[in-house]
């Protein structure tokens, strides 16, 4: 027969396929809803959060991050991380509690936050919380059963805003702790009330969220890729206020730049470790903010440094010292000492006669030189400074040079090198130092035996084409007030070379924490005058 069978259900293939295709959709969604769950963020963790935390923490428990040190040599880190869980599962054991973090934690814990909370009742100690993510619903369950079927433990339930909560006690522990679930996170803490804020906030009640979406800088470190470690205070005053008054003995009437908000970050990079720290200001800190440097001066700075240090406008750094001396009276002293010593031995007003024209870009390089030092110290430096008020240096100069040169036994000579004309200090050993200027505005004082000025600015290898610079500083902001780096790889091998028993006396855990460094970059940046950045890479020896 040429007639085709009707399907009974009325659907063709297509239509079955469909189904199926939904089905597995609709199993997976809900499998994982129900089952699975998610590793948590700071920003999904920030959302169960009250909005008066003073503070909170987050850290990856993703293998997968914490690996991503194993491909360098990081001093035995993966042992004292492995040391410190093993010291944790021994605390629990001590009360009673056979839990093994590998086989009953692990296998459902998707990163942990923690939460400081005002406490009313002792402001001088905050209330814990901790967040979970729960990325393993059903092996968080069987942990939960294995607490509840524990002879030593007690397992109480209540209800709060229709959510179970659980108190955990044991004959060591009476008080215990409190825990809930819900969605795909676990909150714990030392009191109930803790978890009834938690829980008061995932239904609603204002969150830590706004507090840090305040900051635009903030928002982008909590959307960033998930750190290793994370801290974000929220009221700085909370905890080191009183601290900074009564450590300094400041004054009632001194106004202190007060900090609202501060995120701290450590990530795993290509070159090894970078530190990032934001801080957000109620008042600016700056009464002007300098313009960031170009980095020019580097390309005239040898790779051969072991230090350098660059930036902009030594003058407005100044100014801001000056503005805020009276903040802290060790400085405060040395400055009267400082100014005191310009004035009276060099006839030269500190603030009118020398910062007044540090105004450019400067840079300073530091280098190890056994035949050409400064002063038989085994070390040479040279520093290159711009200024806008190149006569008013000049004179500057020439006030130093005469008081000098009332030394018998400094010698001031002036040379002329490749078109460089410079002042030469000599002592009956040799050259002190020379300085001069390499382009209209570009101060140079050379801190070494070595005569030509054209030699040492023009060598073929700058910092800039430098390996362990380049590695150290490319994951920095590019934007920037100045660079401070230490090639801490050729320090060590010079020491090694030179002095092979500088570190004998050093603990013996110190060694593989100097052999695993490469370098050490230091730079500050700002979006605005209200927020200051500081971040530290560290590169490492790779395995």
């Amino acid at each position: 027969m040429s007639a085709q069978k009707k399907n009974k259900l009325g659907i063709g293939c297509f239509g079955v396929s469909l189904i199926v295709i939904v089905a597995a959709g609709l199993g997976y969604y809900f499998g994982r809803r129900l089952l699975l769950g998610e590793e948590l963020t700071p920003l999904q963790g920030s959302q169960i959060i009250p909005a008066d935390a003073v503070a909170t923490g987050f850290i990856s428990t993703d293998i997968n991050d914490w690996q991503e040190l194993e491909q360098f040599d990081t001093f035995g880190a993966r042992e004292s991380v492995e040391e410190n869980w093993q010291q944790w599962q021994n605390e629990l054991g001590s009360e009673n509690i056979e839990v093994n973090y590998q086989e009953d934690i692990e296998p459902w814990l998707g990163n942990l936050m923690m939460a400081f909370l005002p406490n009313i009742d002792d402001t001088s100690e905050p209330n814990v919380g901790v967040i979970a993510g729960v990325k393993n619903k059903l092996k968080a369950r069987n942990f939960l059963n294995k607490i509840k079927d524990n002879p030593d433990t007690e397992v109480i339930e209540s209800e709060y805003q229709n959510i179970t909560v659980y108190q955990v006690t044991s004959t060591e522990n009476p008080e215990g702790v409190w825990f809930s679930f819900f969605d795909n996170q676990a909150v714990m803490g030392d009191a109930q009330t803790v978890i009834e804020q938690f829980i008061d906030t995932y239904r609603g009640a204002d969150s830590i969220v706004s507090v840090k979406e305040a900051h635009e800088t903030t928002r982008e470190k909590l959307n960033q890729k998930n750190p290793l470690f994370q801290t974000y205070i929220t009221d700085y005053n909370y905890f080191i206020g009183d601290i900074i008054t009564e450590s300094f003995d400041l004054p009632d009437t001194a106004e202190i730049p007060m900090i609202e908000t501060a995120v701290t970050t450590f990530d795993i990079q290509d070159h090894g470790i970078n530190l990032s720290t934001i801080v957000n200001l109620s008042n600016p800190l700056y009464s002007e903010i300098s313009s960031t440097t170009t980095h020019k001066l580097i390309n005239k700075i040898s790779d051969d440094v072991i230090f350098m240090i660059d930036g902009v406008a030594l003058k407005t750094i100044w100014e801001q010292v000056e503005v805020n001396r009276q903040l802290i009276p060790e400085l405060d002293q040395f400055i009267v000492l400082l100014e005191s010593f310009t004035g009276n031995a060099l006839n030269l007003n500190l603030q009118d006669d020398i910062f007044a024209w540090l105004d450019g870009e400067f840079a300073f390089g530091l280098s190890v030189d056994e035949n050409n030092s400064f002063a038989d110290t085994g070390m040479k430096g040279l520093f290159l400074m711009e200024t806008g008020d190149r006569t008013l240096a000049e004179n500057t100069l020439n006030q130093i040079e005469r008081l000098t040169g009332s030394d018998q036994f400094i010698r001031i000579e002036k040379e002329e090198n490749n078109g460089v004309s410079s002042t030469k200090w000599t002592t009956i050993e040799g050259q002190l130092l020379s300085y001069g200027w390499l382009e209209d505005n570009l101060l140079f004082v050379n801190l070494s035996q070595e005569e030509n000025i054209d030699t040492i600015t023009n060598s073929n290898t700058s910092l800039q084409s430098n390996e362990n610079f380049t590695l150290t500083t490319q994951t920095l902001p590019q934007d920037n007030f100045g660079y401070v780096f230490f090639d801490i790889e050729k320090t060590v091998n010079i020491l090694n070379e030179f002095a092979p028993d500088f570190f004998e006396n050093a603990p013996p855990e110190s060694q593989p924490i100097i052999n695993a460094l490469k370098g050490i970059a230091i730079t500050s940046s700002s979006n605005n005058p209200n927020t200051s950045q500081l971040d530290i890479n560290i590169s490492l020896q790779k395995k």
